[in-house]
């Protein structure tokens, strides 16, 4: 399942780079003329929605984002937001709230979008129903994404997975560096810089 979503990530990255070099040939790919231009000192605001289901439960979740460009290339933020586990093989569910602040470099590819790379330290509080203990899970690493331009300063955004730790959330992983991707770490979304 890994190896799909990074397969999938490294596709877009492909059709990206392609569809820059389409845009210049007039095939309807919108160049943004500020995609190269500094956006220093802008605010951006947007959101998304994590989750996915398969055969044994699902995920779905709300997650607003904040953040501030501080160059071309660098930009502060943090998500906050909460997401709903269910699963199927087992007798609870939970709650997710978290709080996520990350550091942005991004660089933008054939003048058509943007890659970035988040560095983050997540922090996730875990209530679980029918009576199980409440727990905390903190994870810390680095996440990549894309944003897509869909017109005047409003960008789809995408990230899949992170290369990192976690360490609270118990199974193979825990207290492991490794790469993860869960129903929790497939994000889209919408930014605005305003």
């Amino acid at each position: 399942m890994k190896n799909k979503f990074i397969a999938i990530f490294a596709s877009a990255m492909l059709i990206v780079g392609f569809a820059g070099n389409a845009s210049a040939q007039g095939l309807g790919i919108r160049k943004s003329a500020n995609l190269y231009s500094s956006a220093d000192g802008r605010l951006y605001i947007g959101g998304g929605f994590v989750g996915g289901f398969g055969s044994n439960g699902g995920a779905i979740g709300l997650i607003p984002e904040i953040g501030y460009r501080l160059s071309n290339n660098w930009s502060l933020g943090a998500i906050a937001g909460y997401t709903f586990n269910y699963y199927s093989n087992r007798d609870y569910n939970v709650h997710r709230i978290l709080v996520d602040p990350y550091v942005r470099w991004q660089y933008p590819i054939a003048n058509v979008a943007w890659v970035f790379v988040d560095g983050f330290a997540q922090y996730n509080y875990l209530m679980f129903t029918n009576g199980y203990s409440n727990t905390s899970v903190f994870k810390t690493g680095i996440r990549p994404g894309i944003a897509l331009p869909l017109g005047n300063h409003i960008y789809l955004t995408a990230r899949i997975g992170y290369l990192g730790y976690m360490k609270g959330e118990g199974g193979n992983n825990d207290g492991k560096f490794t790469y993860h991707c869960t129903r929790n770490d497939v994000m889209i979304g919408v930014s605005v810089n305003l």
